[in-house]
């Protein structure tokens, strides 16, 4: 006698695949639990004490990066290279040159401001009219001035003034005034006003 199989009988369970983040796991055909969660960073942290050891030593290049550039442009431009030995005047007829090279102080830095030097020269001699300086790199100074034309001293009392060729008084200073012993200015002729 031949036994069919039951259309009946039971199949053999199948088993679902597992995931890490599943919640439930089929254990048996009855019983069932749910699957541990796992949160949080997997990699283990670094230490802190390391990062603000590596911070700390960044910070300290860079520092030292920072005095080393500001020490070396300060050593170029106001170090030994860079200083004012060779000075020129240009300009100058009726002035003496030497009288205005000794005006503009020597070993100072190229870089140095030039402006109280240029009044200064303005100052010492009623002849000049205008001057600037330039700078030749890496230690030169030039003095250009520009001297007025003065054609005739005029002589009023304790005042002299001195005309240039367009008949204008391009500066008036007293009569005793040691600028008036000049070379140039001596061979000026001198017109003395009677009514004073």
């Amino acid at each position: 006698m031949t036994v069919r199989p039951s259309s009946r009988a039971r199949r053999p369970a199948q088993r679902k695949p597992f995931f890490l983040g599943s919640r439930l796991r089929r254990v048996s055909n009855t019983h069932t639990y749910r699957a541990p969660l796992m949160y949080g960073n997997l990699v283990p942290r670094q230490k802190e004490s390391t990062g603000a050891v590596r911070r700390f030593f960044v910070l300290l290049v860079r520092s030292v990066l920072v005095v080393g550039v500001v020490a070396g442009v300060s050593w170029v431009l106001w170090g030994p290279y860079f200083r004012v030995t060779d000075i020129q005047v240009r300009g100058a007829v009726g002035v003496s040159s030497e009288s205005l090279a000794s005006l503009v102080p020597a070993g100072q830095p190229l870089w140095y401001p030039s402006k109280k030097t240029v009044e200064r020269v303005k100052a010492s001699n009623v002849l000049i009219a205008d001057a600037w300086i330039a700078r030749g790199v890496p230690n030169a100074w030039r003095l250009v001035v520009v001297e007025h034309s003065v054609v005739l001293r005029w002589r009023s009392g304790d005042m002299v003034s001195l005309i240039d060729a367009q008949g204008k008084a391009r500066a008036t200073i007293a009569a005793t005034d040691p600028r008036l012993e000049d070379a140039k200015l001596q061979a000026v002729p001198e017109i003395v006003d009677p009514a004073n």
